[in-house]
């Protein structure tokens, strides 16, 4: 009898510990509040927006401004926003691939941003490659034609850093890292052969 009160016990115990824990943190899952994706049409419309389109690939605020995010997708380019999500704007004036697998923005420059801009799929394009714009998105230049994988086991893309020295570091899927000491004006191969195909 004493095993068994004490087995309940426990048990109770248990679900009081795990239920106190749960509870707890709900504050913290209500602070999560959904962000509007949408063109100044779709808000006019009413429309709600928030999806996103399809899928996010990539998002980065600015160190230097934090209210500037920018986020790459895969069938819509690149959005804004400069009033901490609030509300987006797309930005792709010259850039010509379908999305993004991954972007970065300059910790010390807003203005400065990179996307590994892909078609998504395993086709060649000249669309395809390194994107920078330097003036916020306004305008986008491919400053390295290169491919980015999304299908089957070719998935990846890029990743981007900077060095408090200006150098860019720029992983691709295909020329393996590339490093540039000039805003990415140019690219040199440093390490990796990337895939091939």
């Amino acid at each position: 009898m004493f095993l068994k009160t004490r087995k309940t016990v426990i048990v109770r115990a248990r679900a009081v510990i795990f239920l106190s824990v749960l509870f707890s943190a709900l504050p913290v899952f209500a602070a999560w509040v959904q962000v509007p994706l949408r063109t100044a049409a779709m808000r006019d419309a009413g429309m709600a927006g928030g999806e996103g389109m399809q899928m996010i690939w990539g998002m980065s605020y600015a160190p230097s401004n934090p209210d500037v995010i920018y986020l790459c997708i895969d069938t819509s380019q690149v959005w804004k926003s400069v009033d901490a999500g609030k509300t987006w704007e797309m930005k792709n004036n010259g850039f010509l691939a379908n999305g993004g697998v991954s972007l970065a923005v300059s910790p010390t420059d807003e203005n400065l941003v990179f996307v590994a801009g892909s078609n998504h799929n395993t086709t060649v394009s000249e669309a395809e490659g390194i994107y920078r714009t330097t003036n916020g998105g306004e305008n986008w230049e491919i400053v390295k034609a290169t491919k980015f994988y999304r299908t089957e086991n070719m998935k990846g893309g890029t990743n981007f850093d900077f060095t408090s020295g200006g150098r860019i570091y720029a992983g691709t899927h295909c020329d393996g890292i590339l490093r540039s000491d000039d805003r990415a004006f140019h690219f040199n191969r440093r390490h990796g052969a990337g895939h091939k195909g």
